[in-house]
């Protein structure tokens, strides 16, 4: 237990340690995440950037060997799946990063502060370059064109490749040649001109499709990632018991738990407001110029910048329907988690409009002056 002073009142506060059962429960979560890994290695990436939300809560705990192991079961499955050595050690960064950065934090008690979630941005954007650096090198070329070779590769290999690419024909992910889009299951099978045809508008078309959608992937793991790491590491580590003079009854103390402000209160900083309008003005010049470089840079800028309001525009909504009911947080906060997946613009929208009308604080006025009376 923590006691100090604060400001020369008779304040007392004391660090609240987490739950056993809450740490019993990322424990639980972290082995299913390993026993998934173990079942689907080729899923090792997507399960090791999920793995810091449950494993950075227990750190500085007895626990925390569960969050080591975890974190380093990405390469080990890799590793034992025989893909390339220097990717699968790659995968150690997405739990060892955070981690580490969990330890700095925590010897330096800036667990709570804002500037703890660009650091858990930071950590998962450094983890993501250096992972496709090694993929690119494992790969032999770009990601998206590796990734459209190894799925070509996989259908050519298979028994039935006619009947795959007619599958992927049925989904959109390629054209029927003309002459044949009226014609039956059978040509798929049986005529080897048509598959060869296919193969070669499957690999362009999952490559183009990919080349668009690696950077929104990138930036989504990256800010998604970060942020609610760094609320789950506040929320499980940084709560504190307050007892202070309870000023409607003089002579008596009260106690009450004061925890850092959650996702519902998350606003985006001034400075870091202007740094992504000026990041959504730039990807309108890179988009369009010739270098694919150039346009993936562009891609990346306007996938900040958008996300970025998505997420504050996610944090009004929460706010705005749990200020009544806060019991049902959970139920808004999957609610927002729904449109932020099916509706992104509105949430967009929501978050650009709160720049300037600022929802909350008029809120949260209200709601205090209502309390007051």
């Amino acid at each position: 237990m923590i006691v100090s002073d604060e400001g020369g009142m008779d304040v007392q506060s004391a660090a609240i340690r987490p739950e056993r059962s809450r740490l019993l429960a990322a424990v639980v979560g972290l082995l299913a995440l390993t026993g998934l890994m173990v079942l689907f290695p080729a899923a090792c990436l997507p399960l090791a950037l999920m793995t810091p939300l449950l494993a950075c809560p227990l750190v500085g705990s007895r626990r925390q060997w569960a969050a080591w192991l975890a974190a380093a079961a990405p390469a080990a499955v890799s590793l034992l799946c025989r893909f390339d050595f220097l990717y699968s050690l790659s995968l150690l960064l997405p739990g060892m990063l955070p981690l580490g950065l969990t330890l700095w934090l925590g010897a330096r008690k800036k667990l709570a502060a804002s500037l703890s979630i660009g650091l858990y941005v930071c950590a998962y954007a450094v983890s993501l370059t250096l992972i496709t650096l090694a993929a690119v090198r494992a790969l032999g070329a770009g990601v998206a064109e590796g990734l459209s070779e190894l799925l070509v590769a996989q259908v050519e290999a298979s028994d039935q490749p006619g009947l795959l690419l007619y599958r992927f024909a049925a989904a959109g992910l390629l054209a029927v040649p003309d002459g044949y889009s009226d014609g039956l299951l059978p040509l798929f099978l049986l005529d080897p001109s048509l598959i060869r045809q296919m193969l070669l508008s499957l690999r362009l078309n999952v490559a183009l499709m990919l080349q668009d959608l690696l950077p929104w992937l990138f930036v989504q793991a990256c800010m998604l990632g970060g942020l609610f790491t760094a609320l789950r590491v506040q929320h499980m580590r940084c709560a504190v018991l307050v007892v202070a003079p309870d000023p409607e009854h003089p002579g008596e103390r009260k106690a009450r738990v004061v925890s850092p402000p959650g996702f519902r209160l998350m606003v985006i900083p001034p400075r870091l407001r202007w740094t992504l309008y000026l990041m959504a003005l730039a990807s309108l010049l890179l988009i369009g110029a010739e270098g694919r470089l150039a346009q993936t840079l562009g891609l990346l800028f306007y996938a900040a910048f958008s996300c970025a309001f998505q997420l504050a525009g996610a944090a009004v909504l929460v706010c705005v329907l749990s200020a009544r009911n806060p019991g049902h947080a959970a139920l808004y906060g999957a609610l927002s988690a729904v449109l932020y997946a099916l509706f992104p613009i509105a949430l967009f929208f929501l978050g650009i409009a709160d720049q300037a009308l600022h929802f909350r604080s008029r809120l949260l006025k209200t709601t205090d002056s209502h309390k007051e009376e």
